[in-house]
């Protein structure tokens, strides 16, 4: 009979999530692939570490994904879930985080996919397409923050995620094909029109961003 592990959302004593972190591995016993084959065997201890570890990681990946805070401990309980039952199916091949997040997103796109209430995405075939260059500048400029994310709440799951872990997890074109199941063609391409949605929102909604021609 399969063990079920209890996964409960972690808080530090001031109240915020854990922090997350990437652990060495190679022949660190206390790495994320050796946590992986502890809990591969069953080992509950290494299962709490790898949760705790990966924690705040997951809230962050799940809300940004989803736009919707109450889908997020569901999720990562599956999440969890599925890495309880197949660590042993983990080798090597990708990080531990790349195959995390890949777990992550699969089970979060389930998620939307049965709810009836996901929010209704935009149809990025309507949208005129614009010079998408200076969105790279955009993302880094705080005074367009919450434009930004108002902006980023309209993309697509699909084109969100692309953008999400590129500017703010740091994830290469492979690592977010590894992550979203795509080739690195498609993730260029869904950055590429992702960035051209975001341009014509961004212009939309200030008008100033626009005023140079660029």
């Amino acid at each position: 009979m399969s063990v079920r592990p209890i996964v409960t959302p972690l808080r530090s004593r001031s109240g915020e999530t854990a922090p997350a972190g990437d652990a060495p591995d190679g022949d660190d016993p206390n790495g994320d692939e050796a946590l992986l084959r502890r809990i591969a065997s069953a080992d509950l201890a290494a299962f709490e570490a790898f949760y705790r570890r990966h924690y705040a990681r997951l809230v962050r990946f799940v809300t940004r994904v989803a736009r919707r805070s109450d889908v997020v401990d569901d999720v990562i309980n599956d999440t969890m879930l599925v890495v309880w039952q197949q660590a042993a199916r983990f080798r090597g091949d990708a990080r531990p985080t790349t195959w995390l997040l890949g777990i992550a997103w699969r089970k979060t796109m389930q998620r939307l996919r049965q709810d009836a209430r996901a929010q209704a995405s935009v149809d990025l075939d309507e949208v005129e397409l614009e010079d998408p260059h200076r969105i790279d500048e955009w993302v880094e400029d705080r005074h367009f923050g919450r434009t930004l994310r108002r902006c980023l709440d309209r993309l697509s799951p699909a084109h969100r995620a692309v953008v999400e872990l590129t500017y703010f997890d740091g994830c290469t074109s492979r690592e977010v094909g590894e992550i979203l199941g795509c080739p690195e063609g498609t993730v260029r391409t869904r950055m590429l029109r992702a960035r051209q949605l975001l341009r014509a929102m961004l212009v939309e909604l200030d008008g100033s961003l626009g005023e140079d021609g660029g």
